[in-house]
């Protein structure tokens, strides 16, 4: 019997050792952790407290059992937080920030607070008590409040029903609103342009489905002043729910300078049509008199004197030829026609048509099909057959020209592809070599007015694609424009 004793009490013993060193250790975890943890009964009395109350109040945890709260935090302290305690003690758990002073009153912390009711067969005993030390956090928004506030560009958040949550000063003048308040909760769609409202929409749902968008539309302000914006938008999670967070930049001033630039260039091409228009008509009669006073003095000019008249004819005809490409690079972009379906192959089939005679002793390799792209035939029509035609004419004397036209697909784009057997480019001469009225090359090896090209240009630009050339001087030359799909 006695032995049975013995080996309970040792059993005992042990059991106790190890509750106390499992006691210990849990003391240790918790005296570790840098948040305060503590436990206070229905009656508000302590039940537990680990290191960090010491430091955030300079009370000793091991005397804090059976402390009332108030005796712990302070009297101002209980008086502020009494009504998250009696919610906690209904069953409700608390969560709340607050600033509490260091034990040496120097400095404020900044802490978030949970208060986790104790509820055990339908009965509140108690509640847990975790709080934070959150300083960093607050001094790291305070730091890029300061900056968002001072940035000169608007920052905005939208909630997922597309009401204003937030928006700095910046944002503010854009709009013409006086202060946040004003506006918050508002529906920004009421601030948009009617007539960019349906695209904004749009691209505010693709935001909250997780997209990052980017727009230009314009804006009324409260006041009622037009603004172009340009916004590109993000998804964020902000409190638990997918946000649209915006960076947006008037550009109104840009605007004004495109509006201002398009119309110069209009009057420019205006101008240029009108006055090429006009010079034809002179430039043909005086063509036309020194064709007839040729004529009339045949048999009574010397040699050198017929060939002064075949200098100024031939000047007056390349003077045609230099008015009419002029007229057609002003017409580029000035069609006063609506984009249509066009099919490559068949404006690339009308423009070989258009060069029968300069194609006749050609070898030409062309695809059985292109594509179809939204564009302006006539243009395109141009732009092949200004294209071939270079290749044709720029080939050495006495090497027939070959001709290869291929398409490739470029993701976003087609890429058409002209090469040739030609004299090739000098890659200093690349550069300049799509400039109006630059001719890489002498009059009397080949004829030109130095304007095919840079109408080659404009057209593609006009199609919002890209023009460039490669070439190796002796070897022939590969032109290449992209047309968006």
């Amino acid at each position: 019997m006695r032995d049975r004793l013995e080996t309970l009490e040792r059993l005992v013993s042990e059991q106790s050792e190890k509750l106390r060193q499992r006691d210990e250790d849990l003391r240790t975890i918790l005296d570790n952790i840098p948040a305060m943890i503590g436990y206070w009964d229905r009656d508000l009395r302590n039940r537990f407290g680990n290191r960090a109350y010491f430091d955030w109040f300079g009370v000793d945890p091991d005397k804090m059992p059976g402390m009332h709260i108030q005796d712990v935090i302070g009297e101002e302290r209980y008086r502020l937080n009494l009504p998250y305690i009696e919610r906690a003690l209904r069953g409700e758990r608390q969560t709340f920030e607050r600033e509490i002073p260091t034990p040496d009153g120097r400095s404020l912390r900044h802490s978030l607070a949970q208060y986790i009711p104790d509820i055990h067969d339908g009965e509140v005993r108690g509640f847990f008590v975790l709080v934070s030390d959150i300083t960093q956090v607050k001094e790291t928004e305070t730091h890029l409040r300061t900056v968002i506030d001072s940035e000169p560009e608007c920052i905005k958040m939208v909630d997922a029903l597309g009401k204003l949550i937030q928006m700095n000063p910046a944002g503010l003048a854009m709009i013409e609103a006086k202060s946040l308040d004003q506006v918050v909760g508002s529906p920004v769609l009421d601030m948009i342009a009617p007539e960019y409202r349906d695209a904004f929409r749009a691209m505010h749902q693709r935001v909250i489905q997780g997209e990052s968008q980017e727009l230009q539309f314009e804006i009324l302000g409260l006041k009622g002043t037009r603004r172009w914006l340009e916004t590109h938008a993000v998804p964020m999670n902000y409190q638990g729910e997918r946000v649209h967070l915006a960076v947006t930049r008037d550009i109104s001033a840009q605007k004004a300078m495109e509006l201002v630039l398009k119309r110069s260039n209009a009057e420019l091409e205006h101008f240029a049509y009108a006055a090429s228009h006009d010079l034809r008509q002179p430039l043909r009669m005086i063509s036309s008199y020194l064709h007839l006073l040729e004529k009339q003095m045949a048999g009574h000019l010397d040699e050198e004197c017929q060939e002064f008249f075949a200098f100024a004819i031939n000047g007056a005809r390349r003077m045609d030829r230099m008015i009419t490409d002029l007229l057609n690079y002003a017409r580029v972009c000035a069609a006063g026609t609506a984009k249509t379906a066009v099919d490559l192959g068949a404006v690339l089939r009308q423009a070989m048509a258009n060069l029968t005679d300069d194609l006749r002793l050609a070898e030409l390799a062309v695809p059985p099909e292109l594509p179809v792209v939204w564009g302006f035939e006539s243009e395109l029509e141009r732009l092949f057959q200004n294209l071939i035609a270079n290749a044709v004419k720029f080939v050495e004397t006495g090497c027939r020209p070959k001709i290869a036209v291929t398409c490739r697909d470029g993701g976003n784009e087609w890429v058409i592809a002209i090469s040739d057997n030609g004299i090739g480019i000098a890659p200093d001469d690349i550069e300049r070599l799509f400039r109006v009225f630059q001719r890489l090359v002498n009059h009397d090896r080949f004829q030109g007015s130095g304007i095919g090209l840079a109408s080659c240009r404009k057209i593609v630009e006009h199609h919002g694609g890209r023009i460039w050339v490669e070439s190796q001087v002796g070897v022939g030359s590969t032109f290449l424009f992209s047309l968006p799909k």
